[in-house]
């Protein structure tokens, strides 16, 4: 039986209609790797719930392109910061520079990140591993370092680090991602007990596959080549067969759990990683 996608929800809203979370209204949120894909749609449904938005990446078509369709739809064009997150100065001057701009900051989302190449360890150069170190975790912190301090001085604040489930599954030839992962999950445990005292939530959000473009048809015929698979193959008996619910994770989803640990609806919760994944993972 197909599951009924129109029908209303408990809560007598329409299944796929954008939460509304008043909360958000006029609240600074910085959101990294803004210019596609889950980046994307977290800073459309922010942006559609009042927030006010600095869009951090190194695509500058991108971003433009996302600044573009949120205006449209809302009529409020969000701020946008191109920015390599290796470069830690780089990182500190757009921080405090979109602080200083929108006048303050209420939110983070950590969501920047690489996940290539896909090869066994033994097969991946240094060069390569620290790379996806440098910009999926190392990258994620220098962000924290410049934006934390202002939220603490508010006594206010919600950071969101959007990790993955291979932060907390073994997954061969993903050494590098699944080594930044779960260093972010670890990360995530320790901010959220270092300011539980400043008025500062921080949780983590792990989704399963998601179909963006972060992950495209070329990276996928790579990664089942590693695995001696077809990318078909790889889909149908290592994605979706292991997926209680057999289907791709929509990014509208990761933005939706996003937006609520943003908003003072999620002021009891910190510390705590919750999975977004069609059912992959029980912990």
């Amino acid at each position: 039986m197909k599951p009924v996608t129109d029908a209303p929800t408990a809560s007598g809203r329409t299944r796929g209609e954008p939460v509304r979370l008043e909360s958000l209204e006029n609240q600074h949120i910085i959101v990294t790797g803004g210019s596609r894909g889950i980046g994307a749609a977290i800073a459309d449904l922010l942006a559609k719930n009042g927030a006010r938005l600095t869009l951090v990446a190194r695509d500058e078509v991108g971003l433009a392109r996302v600044a573009d369709t949120i205006f449209e739809a809302t009529g409020t064009r969000p701020n946008c910061a191109i920015c390599d997150l290796t470069d830690a100065d780089r990182v500190t001057r757009v921080v405090h520079g979109a602080i200083e701009q929108m006048g303050g900051l209420q939110g983070l989302v950590n969501n920047a990140g690489i996940n290539m190449p896909m090869r066994p360890f033994v097969a991946m150069s240094r060069e390569d591993f620290r790379q996806i170190m440098e910009v999926n975790f190392f990258g994620m912190t220098e962000v924290t370092r410049a934006a934390l301090p202002h939220m603490i001085e508010e006594s206010r604040g919600a950071i969101v680090n959007i990790a993955s489930m291979a932060g907390k599954m073994a997954v061969p030839t993903w050494s590098a991602y699944c080594s930044s992962k779960h260093a972010m999950l670890g990360f995530t445990k320790v901010i959220a007990r270092e300011v539980a005292l400043d008025g500062v939530i921080c949780n983590a959000i792990c989704p399963g596959f998601v179909d963006t473009d972060m992950v495209s048809r070329e990276q996928l015929e790579e990664w089942a080549q590693e695995i001696g698979t077809t990318r078909r193959e790889l889909l149908k008996e290592v994605v979706l067969k292991q997926t209680p619910q057999a289907r791709k994770v929509e990014a509208e989803s990761i933005a939706t759990m996003t937006a609520f640990l943003l908003s003072n609806e999620a002021r009891d919760i910190t510390g705590q990683s919750f999975n977004v994944s069609c059912g992959v993972g029980d912990y």
